[in-house]
């Protein structure tokens, strides 16, 4: 969904999201809100699949992350409808930023101790927070960067997608490593 924002602000030809109220802002932050509750579905994916390797670091990494979610859910349910601003909006956007700028380093540290996912999703995890603030900050010069803090996690979804089917046929998770071993050559006398 945030690839879709940013494709609605490119359609909409709007730099930011176009003017509060407008067709434009309605969908681009409804798309946004959307792509939240997308999030804390692919960060519930991600610890479903490591909780039991990842610790107490991944816990308390997916319990801030994920926190930070909620927050931002709210901040979206309140705000696009115009229910409120001031205090709570505040409230609401610091807690989404203080959750994902300190859970989610922490559940890429997690995700990379635990090598039941490849070691480029750990880093994917763990620099959302980059991607998410470079994204943003060029945001009122163009629309369309809102598409780019859709792809890291569409990478996160792959490694998620491609794991399960990697432990299908053994019956649970399969550390990364194990899963690239391969047998030993056969040599030709059957030694």
């Amino acid at each position: 969904m945030w690839i879709l924002s940013g494709l609605l602000a490119f359609a909409f030809g709007v730099r930011n999201m176009g003017p509060e109220g407008s067709l434009s802002w309605y969908l681009i932050e409804s798309s946004d809100g959307i792509a939240v509750a997308g999030t804390l579905l692919a960060l519930i994916g991600l610890h479903a699949r490591q909780v039991p390797h990842h610790g107490r670091l991944g816990t308390v990494g997916f319990a801030l992350s994920a926190a930070g979610a909620l927050s931002a859910i709210g901040t979206y349910l309140l705000y696009v409808p115009r229910l409120t601003d001031g205090v709570v909006l505040t409230v609401l956007e610091n807690g989404w930023l203080l959750g994902w700028y300190a859970g989610l380093p922490l559940l890429g540290l997690a995700t990379f101790r635990a090598r039941l996912l490849p070691r480029w999703c750990a880093a994917l995890v763990g620099g959302y927070p980059v991607v998410f603030t470079a994204a943003f900050l060029a945001v009122d010069q163009a629309g369309e960067v809102r598409a780019l803090v859709g792809l890291p996690l569409l990478g996160v979804a792959y490694a998620l997608h491609s794991a399960a089917l990697r432990s299908a046929g053994s019956g649970g998770p399969v550390p990364v490593r194990a899963a690239r071993s391969r047998p030993a050559p056969r040599t030709p006398h059957g030694d």
